[in-house]
This record gives C-alpha cells, structure tokens and sequence, in this order.
C-alpha cells in the first residue's frame, strides 16, 4: 500500500468522516471538560511524556500552537479525531480489499461505532493524541511496501509511534488481527498452515515494535512508572491475572445490560444460522472453519485488553477497550461473505453504540451543569466567609437527577460519567478564582483525616445542605462533597 490511496478513495473518505462526526456530534454539542481535562485548563500542563507518551506532548503543543502552557483548542481536537477515524477505517477498507471482499466500506467503516471509544473521545486534550495512535497502530499493520526492509521499518516506526501517543491504543493492531483471520476462516481455500503463518508474522511485528518502544522511549521516559510492574509467575500471578478478566468480563457487562443485550441476541443467533447453513449446503470443511474461526475471535477477546492484562495493575477502563467495534466487522465479513442478502443483519447490533453515544454525552453534560450549580455556590459560601486562606476537598459531589435516571440504566454510563471528587473539584474550585485551594489529587486520605479530626472537636459546619457541608478552623475550610465519600 502506498500513501496515494487515500487520494483515490475521496468519496469513501466523505462517507466515513460523516458517519464518524455522526456518532461523536453528541460529545462536539457536549463540549464538557472530561477529568484530567479540568488539569490541563486551569493549569495549562502536558504531563504525558510521564507515562510514557512524549510524542503526545509534542503533538498538541504543534497542533494547539502552544508554548509552555497548554492551550485549549476544542472543537478541533474532536474534529481532527473523526478524521483520524475515517481515515483508520480507510486502512481497513484497503485490507478487505486485497481479499476482494464485497461492501468492504460498509463492513469497515462498523469500526467507528466503538461505545467504549466514546470515553477516549470525550477528553478535550487526549483525544487527538489517542485517535492518532489508534490510526498509527493500524497503519503498522496494513502497511505494505514491495520493498520487505522499508516495509517493516514502517510497521515498526508506527507501532512506536503508536506507544509513544497513548499505549493502550495499540491494542488495535490485535483487533486487526482477528478481522484478518476472520477473512481467513470464511475463505474456503485457505489452509491452516497458511492461517497460522500469517497470525505468526504479524504477531512477530507486534512483538517487535513493542520490545523496540520498551528498549528505548520507555526507558527514557516511564522507567519510574510503578504500574508498569509484571505479574509475578506463581499461583498468585495467576489469581491476578484471573481477577483482570473478571473485570474485563464486568466492564463489557456494563454495556451488555438491559435491552442492549436483546440486539446481540439477535444479530449472534442469526450468525450462527448462517454459520451452518455455509457449512452445511456450501460443503466448507467444518473442523477447519471452526477452528479458524474460534481462533479468530479468540485473538479478538485477548485484544480487549492486550498485552497489558500481565501487569500487576492491568488498565482495564472503558477508554483501554479501542477494539470492541472490530466484533461488529467481524460479524460482517462472515454474513457478506455467506450471503450479500444478509450484510445489513450486523446493524441490529451497532444501533445501541449509536444511542450510547447521545446517552453518554447528556449525562455529561447534565453532570456538568449540576456540578457548576454546586461549584457556584461553593465559592459564593466561602467567599463571603472572613479568614479562610486554604480550601481542602473531600467526597464527591453528587449525581444530577437527569444523569442519575441515565447511569442507571446504562452501568457504562455510570463508570464514564466520573462525578467530581477531590481531585476534580479542586481544580473547579480554583478556576473560579479562589484562593488556597489545595489541589486533592494523592492527599485524599489526609484531607479525610483533618475532617475527622474537625468533628472530633465537634466543630459544626458553618453551611450545610444536601449538596456539601463547610468545615472550618483557623483559616483551613474542608468542603465535604455529598456525603464525604
């Protein structure tokens, strides 16, 4: 593949980049600032090359035009991110192609409606960096030169690249895997020495660029990480690693819940119909299709998490799960590839990604709207007490009604929504001006210490309702969120 194919699929592109500004326009007319976000406006840090992600600072002090303080740029970030979408999808079009797959811009374009995607998309200032990286992973293993040493240097080149923007991302290249080996299952022609082989050398350069990005940008730039620990090799590792998939399986269930469930069913019943009915009246060979395709799926499941499910303290979130939609091309490669009839079968299942989209964004922004409600008044409260000159948090502010209907029906909901604790709420405290605020992001359990200790002395707040309560002794003021947990 060469980089003249982007110019070559104009109109593929406009379809692709209208479906993906379609399902983020929730979150562009949201226009929220979602957790670490309220950091990096109030201070103006960058604070990724940390963990590890350099290039992810270098990328938004270009694209913002920033300097030593990081500037918002919102709506564009967003933006810029559909765009990075429509053109991942792009590469995976040009994948299902060269196996000359029918409707493969229908079926490729079933990336972009990722739920758990939405998460990463919802941050004003990650987002551009995350959706690059998920390109980047994909372009790693799409790529294709004539040239054997030009071509792995450039899959190897992405894939740092890829880890050097937002690691998790590349768990993407593993979700191509198993598409790939989904084409594989239904070709009829295809044997499973060439299936394993194939898997093989693209696990090869997974591994590769993974090594090379350990070996040198980690190194450099995350070596202090803790969370970079390795599960130890004893029945202990094995307990850890059991509990990781546990928690996988319950942040998956989250979204399965409800009616959710109910187009899944469908969509898998009438799969697994035609699954038989190609074995049976086609005459494909059923052990070896079976196996491939067990395995594809396989390779599917193990990219939700990727290679990160050996740490000790494995990332499992909403935004690390950048592979769930490759299910749904997945689903659509083997209804084509049975039946054209059947194609539009796989929508049953993306139409929840689409409603989850609305419904995430609303609780966002109902969320917020509560929240400055609560923050105002907290400010109008504290300024207009004499003498405070430190302002400490604790507990978490609490749900809006709006948002609270939404997260319980939708659990995802809820682990997205991320309400305003000590950490968040410092940083709305001090955008509005006030001063002392101590930022409660690593001092949680000392800030609850000093408000035991302040009841213990039976010191009653001087405000009190069912949003907060002001605790205050010698200029120190300890706002206590909801009910202080």
């Amino acid at each position: 593949m060469n980089f003249n194919f982007f110019h070559k699929e104009g109109k593929s592109f406009t379809i692709l980049a209208s479906l993906a500004i379609l399902f983020v326009y929730p979150l562009l007319s949201a226009g929220v600032y979602f957790r670490d976000d309220l950091d990096r406006a109030a201070i103006g840090n960058y604070g990724w090359s940390n963990s590890g992600r350099p290039l992810a600072d270098l990328i938004l002090a270009i694209a913002s035009s920033s300097g030593d303080r990081l500037l918002d740029f919102f709506p564009y970030t967003l933006i810029f991110s559909s765009i990075c979408l429509a053109l991942s999808c792009l590469l995976v079009k040009k994948l299902l192609d060269s196996y000359e797959l029918p409707s493969s811009l229908m079926a490729s374009s079933l990336l972009i409606f990722n739920p758990f995607m939405l998460q990463n998309l919802a941050y004003r200032y990650d987002s551009l960096g995350m959706s690059l990286a998920f390109i980047l992973a994909i372009l790693s293993y799409t790529y294709s030169h004539k040239n054997i040493k030009v071509s792995t240097a450039i899959k190897i080149g992405s894939g740092v690249c890829a880890l050097s923007l937002y690691q998790p991302c590349v768990n993407i290249y593993l979700g191509i895997m198993a598409i790939e080996a989904c084409i594989l299952a239904i070709k009829k022609h295809i044997t499973i020495i060439f299936f394993v082989r194939t898997i093989i050398i693209r696990s090869l350069v997974f591994i590769a660029f993974y090594l090379v990005y350990m070996l040198t940008v980690a190194k450099i730039y995350a070596n202090s990480n803790t969370r970079n620990a390795f599960i130890s090799l004893n029945s202990n590792g094995a307990d850890e690693l059991m509990r990781s998939f546990s928690r996988l399986n319950n942040l998956i269930a989250s979204y399965m819940y409800g009616t959710v469930i109910y187009y899944f069913i469908v969509t898998i019943s009438v799969l697994i119909a035609a699954i038989i009915f190609y074995v049976s009246v086609r005459k494909a060979p059923l052990i070896n299709t079976a196996l491939k395709l067990l395995i594809s799926f396989l390779i599917f499941y193990i990219s939700l998490v990727g290679p990160t499910i050996a740490l000790h303290d494995a990332p499992i979130y909403a935004r690390t799960i950048v592979s769930f939609s490759c299910l749904f091309v997945m689903f659509s490669i083997i209804f084509i590839a049975i039946s054209k009839d059947l194609r539009f079968i796989v929508l049953i299942a993306v139409i929840p990604s689409l409603s989850f989209s609305a419904q995430l964004s609303n609780a966002l922004h109902e969320q917020k709207e509560h929240e400055d409600f609560v923050i105002n008044m907290i400010s109008y409260d504290i300024l207009n007490r004499h003498g405070i000159k430190q302002i400490l948090t604790v507990g978490s502010i609490n749900f809006s009604k709006r948002a609270e209907i939404i997260s319980k029906e939708r659990p995802l909901v809820n682990a997205s929504v991320s309400r305003a604790t000590e950490f968040l709420a410092t940083y709305q405290l001090y955008n509005k001006g006030l001063p002392g605020v101590r930022e409660g992001y690593g001092i949680e359990n000392k800030n609850k210490q000093i408000l035991n200790k302040l009841k213990e002395e039976n010191i009653t707040p001087f405000i009190s309702n069912s949003e907060y309560k002001i605790y205050e002794k010698n200029g120190v003021a300890v706002v206590e969120l909801g009910n202080g947990r």
